[in-house]
């Protein structure tokens, strides 16, 4: 998954995490420093 796709599903993902009482996500790792790698 790459930076575009987690920006379209943002508001899903918000609110899943909602669901299960998380409240500040962050994103980490090769995305969020924007060096991911198409590998699969």
């Amino acid at each position: 998954m790459n930076l575009s796709e987690i920006v379209q599903k943002k508001t899903k993902i918000l609110e899943i995490a909602s669901k299960h009482g998380a409240s500040n996500v962050r994103l980490f790792g090769s995305v969020a420093n924007r060096c991911e790698l198409e590998q699969y």
